[in-house]
């Protein structure tokens, strides 16, 4: 080794300065395109998603959102009618106004993005039945009409929004002897089912729940009159499609009629849900998911996962499979829209929004045909 060295040192100080300067870059440069040629490119940073979130279409709109809540309104073609860049947070749209939200109040917009009632409100509620509530604190309240104009005040009890043209209130401060009773207004203010329940829920299609003294629950009629008798120990659900979900505990549940006859026995798990369409999701008791009819007739099999939007609307349910991907299925139980979205909505107004993991949005109809790119 020491001998091939003294050579090549020999060899190099034969020759020319210039050429051993040449000889010594090219090897210099050699180096440096092999040592660019194997160091990795710099990775090309994905731009941020613009959507994350979005809303199913409610009078023609849907509300899409960001990482932190800046929200836009698209219309049914997919053009932005409010741009994310103001900054505001959106609820979804109600009786064709929604609640919009900037520097710590409240207002209300159209689905045109036009401002009909400024934002000045600490906390509003959605429209129903043609008014909102302002809550005001201290069992102090304003209901107002869509110009917003105060057509309602309440200066004794806490209340809620209204429906089948009553609103629950609370004599919730005690200032009508009743503390933490329930009853219910009608829009004049007058309280015409009087604070006497423990725990009360919306009127839905005519009956209310409502809990007694001693701690049982039944269902009153719009004058206040036990319909069916408080008897269940556990919480019961509103009537929707004419049955209300009851429960015997022990993760029984099961369904009544507005008799109070049970028509679907006490045997679901506490997931299972309410009915829409006709038919209604239920839990096998190990949180796998079926379909039942109005008979307790199991027509789509316990074996899908657990969404909050799962319930049927317009003839599809969203369901996700082994992989966490989600599609659609009709009232026989058949995939109607394969399973591979990150995201969807339940179907609204005809049309679906739905993503892919990089949140590429879409609007989609019925069909499982892409009628936008967002």
């Amino acid at each position: 080794m020491r001998k091939l060295f003294t050579v090549i040192v020999l060899v190099f100080s034969l020759l020319p300065a210039s050429q051993v300067y040449g000889q010594l870059e090219g090897v210099t440069r050699q180096s440096k395109s092999q040592t660019a040629t194997k160091s990795k490119p710099k990775p090309t940073p994905h731009p941020k998603p613009k959507w994350y979130w979005a809303n199913p279409f409610h009078d023609g709109v849907a509300i899409m959102s960001d990482d932190v809540n800046n929200c836009s309104v698209i219309n049914r073609t997919g053009k932005e009618v409010v741009p994310k860049n103001l900054g505001w947070s959106i609820g979804d749209f109600s009786e064709g106004l929604a609640i919009y939200a900037t520097n710590g109040v409240e207002g209300f917009i159209d689905t045109s993005g036009k401002i009909v009632i400024p934002a000045k409100y600490g906390e509003v509620h959605s429209f129903h039945e043609g008014l909102a509530l302002i809550m005001k604190g201290d069992a102090k309240a304003d209901y107002i009409n869509k110009t917003g104009e105060v057509v309602l005040s309440i200066d004794s009890l806490s209340c809620y929004d209204f429906y089948d043209g009553l609103a629950r209130a609370s004599d919730y401060y005690g200032k009508l002897g009743k503390p933490d009773c329930y009853g219910y207004i009608d829009k004049t203010g007058r309280l015409v089912i009087p604070c006497q329940w423990k725990e009360a829920g919306d009127f839905s299609e005519g009956l209310a729940r409502v809990k007694d003294r001693n701690g049982k629950w039944g269902y009153i009629d719009k004058t206040g009159s036990v319909v069916i008798p408080c008897q269940w120990k556990y919480k019961v659900g509103n009537f929707s499609d004419g049955l209300a979900r009851v429960s015997e505990g022990n993760g029984k549940n099961g369904y009544i009629d507005k008799t109070g006859k049970v028509v679907i026995p006490c045997k679901w798990g506490n997931s299972s849900r309410d009915f829409h369409e006709g038919l209604c999701w239920v839990d096998n008791g190990n949180f796998k998911f079926g379909v039942i009819d109005k008979n307790g007739n199991v027509v789509v099999p316990c074996k899908w996962g657990y969404d909050s939007e799962m319930d049927f609307s317009e003839g599809l349910a969203m369901v996700e499979d082994a992989n966490g991907r989600y599609g659609f299925i009709d009232k026989t139980g058949k995939l109607a829209i394969p399973c591979k979205w990150y995201k969807v909505t339940k179907f609204s107004e005809g049309l679906s929004l739905v993503c892919t993991s990089s949140y590429q949005w879409y609007i989609m109809n019925a069909k499982g045909q892409i009628v936008k790119t967002l």
